[in-house]
């Protein structure tokens, strides 16, 4: 949250964006934002509810990422299958799952402000079922590669919404755990799969039982996506709190209003009663809802009735995920409603339709607030040194089967896939390496800036993921030397040092994702959207149009330079955000033009 403002001035600021907390006046602390009496606000949700849409994106993500990391190594039994000849025009868009990875993150960011969270997320869990179909019955390399980057689009619906998803059924002091889990457990979970899956199966020349397998885990996932994530997208109304009328803003900023009818909107409504307290302050009131009593009546006294219930009033409610009925006390209209539910749809059934006020103006405003964006020094920062992290990821992931099959290693593709699990490792490290040590830094220095957290503090966070991609690059060129090569070190030769080095490569790519992600929904809440679209998949597109000279840079440098160079460029990437981050705070939340009004791609829409 932002500093509040006391009038009802709708001029916008430009102040550094921060957070603060909301104390009532009898001393208690609101988890902000404070929820509505709707049931339809994600933050009144269950834990079960918030379980089930988490392990759901976790399932989704982790078979995403599994599909893009895992061509390399089913390349040698395509080889086998189609033949080398015709595998070179696949070995030529060795990037294309990174570049399909990358639109879809700039396409998926708009259509989850036009359309909502769901219909993107259920229609992207389609597309990675159907992609991996194609893959499994491809009869050529050019349908492989069509199932392949159908997997790479599918995959970008989880940083945008996924992601965004995830923060609208938390609140803002869950919002890092939440973040951070996310980013971690798909991850893990992919490597540990691939390092098992050489043990499972004969990926020699089984690679059509991977996409086999991985076609029914889709199966499971479009089952979880479908009927365990409801749609999240929810406008935010005003409430009251403590006589007065908190209104929440696209910024995550509280005005406060001492009448309702000062409120933009509220004097033609003078009239209606005052907006609800605030949920943790009262519990949820809602309209009476007819409960069924379980237990039958005894038989033979007054209360043994034909087909009659007990009719009772709920003080508290815990939604269900699809349905969010309206409850009329008429019984004519409940009759009305009974009727047209018979030829609605099939009782249970959830439905797949666009969130209720989404905007499509607001949509069109996303791919135009992502490009000003880039105007923002910070988070052209963000996005160069991210460019270059993922680059050296992508060389050192297609470099990797080479390097451990060929002498000194001489690994055989089982034995490789051991590497796998350190990468696994590093996955899940980085998270409490990340997340604690991000944690206690901004806390420690919320508390010295009297207890208001500005997005600023969250950049200490990328000293651990530049130094973790300098060391990983810096290893793996010295490992992976030819023999006999001016740079062969023979110490350096060995599998641990390999393993290290991936190990390193996943905390530095994990954690950068997870402290970027922080960053820029603290730094720009207003334009969420578009700035997550704009840090998750323009690097992409910036590492992969890099890749496209990789096969000319290692011909004439050789691995060792080359991934010497990248480490430099890591190093001094990440060196550049300290004048960065001074340069960039006066205009980190500003937007030129019209576009920057619209506030639906906001973390909590207005």
């Amino acid at each position: 949250m932002s500093e509040m403002n006391r009038n009802g001035s709708t001029a916008q600021t430009t102040e550094e964006s921060s957070s603060l907390f909301l104390i009532t006046s009898d001393g208690r602390t609101l988890s902000l934002p404070i929820a509505s009496p709707s049931p339809r606000d994600p933050l009144n949700w269950s834990l079960r509810c918030r379980f089930m849409i988490f392990f759901s994106l976790a399932v989704m993500g982790g078979i995403c990422v599994t599909m893009l990391n895992a061509v390399p190594i089913l390349r040698h039994a395509m080889g086998l299958e189609f033949g080398e000849e015709r595998m070179k025009q696949f070995d030529a868009a060795t990037a294309l799952p990174d570049v399909m990875f990358g639109v879809g993150v700039i396409t998926w960011a708009p259509l989850c402000v036009g359309l909502g969270r769901r219909p993107v997320l259920v229609s992207n869990a389609c597309f990675l079922l159907l992609g991996l179909v194609l893959a499994w019955r491809a009869t050529s390399v050019p349908m492989v590669m069509a199932g392949i980057s159908l997997q790479g689009l599918a995959a970008g619906s989880i940083p945008t919404a996924g992601m965004i998803m995830a923060i609208d059924v938390t609140y803002i002091h869950q919002r890092p755990l939440s973040i951070a889990l996310l980013w971690t457990v798909g991850r893990g979970t992919t490597f540990i799969i691939l390092g098992a899956a050489p043990h499972v199966l004969d990926l020699e020349r089984q690679w059509r039982a991977f996409y086999l397998i991985a076609m029914l885990c889709a199966v499971a996932a479009l089952l979880l996506v479908y009927f365990w994530c409801p749609e999240t997208y929810f406008l935010r109304p005003p409430v009251a709190f403590d006589g007065r009328i908190l209104v929440q803003t696209g910024h995550e900023r509280i005005k406060i209003y001492d009448e309702w009818s000062q409120v933009p909107g509220g004097g033609a409504h003078e009239s209606r009663p005052l907006p609800p307290l605030p949920m943790p302050l009262q519990p949820l009131e809602l309209p009476p809802l007819p409960l069924v009593e379980m237990s039958p009546a005894r038989p033979g006294t007054a209360e043994d009735k034909p087909k009659n219930t007990a009719i009772s009033m709920v003080q508290s409610y815990e939604p269900s995920l699809f349905s969010y009925p309206t409850i009329s006390t008429s019984a004519s209209s409940r009759r009305a409603e009974k009727f047209r539910g018979r030829f609605r749809r099939i009782p249970g059934l959830p439905s797949v339709k666009r969130a209720q006020r989404s905007s499509w103006r607001g949509a069109a405003a996303v791919p135009v607030q992502m490009v000003l964006c880039l105007v923002n020094p910070l988070v052209f920062w963000v996005i160069m040194h991210k460019t270059a992290s993922f680059l050296g990821t992508i060389v050192i992931r297609q470099a990797l089967p080479k390097v451990l099959h060929s002498p000194p290693y001489n690994m055989s593709p089982a034995t490789a896939g051991y590497v796998d699990f350190a990468a696994a490792l590093g996955c899940f490290v980085s998270m409490p390496l990340t997340y604690v040590t991000t944690n206690r830094m901004v806390h420690r220095l919320t508390w010295r800036n009297r207890g208001v957290r500005r997005a600023a503090y969250y950049l200490p966070g990328f000293v651990l993921p530049v130094t973790a991609g300098f060391l990983a690059n810096l290893l793996f060129g010295l490992s992976a030397a030819p023999v006999g090569s001016p740079g062969y070190l023979g110490t350096l030769h060995h599998w641990t040092v390999v393993s290290t080095a991936w190990m390193l490569t996943q905390i530095a790519f994990t954690g950068e994702s997870i402290v970027s992600t922080l960053w820029v929904t603290e730094a720009f809440p207003q334009w969420a959207a578009g700035a997550l679209a704009a840090v998750s998949g323009l690097n992409f597109m910036f590492a992969v149009a890099v890749n496209t000279a990789i096969p000319k840079w290692l011909e004439s440098q050789g691995q060792l330079k080359m991934n010497l160079e990248i480490a430099v460029a890591i190093l001094v990437a990440g060196g550049m955000g300290i004048p960065f981050a001074f340069w960039g705070k006066g205009v980190q939340q500003y937007l030129p033009g019209r576009h920057g009004a619209f506030m639906t791609g906001a973390l909590r829409p207005q």
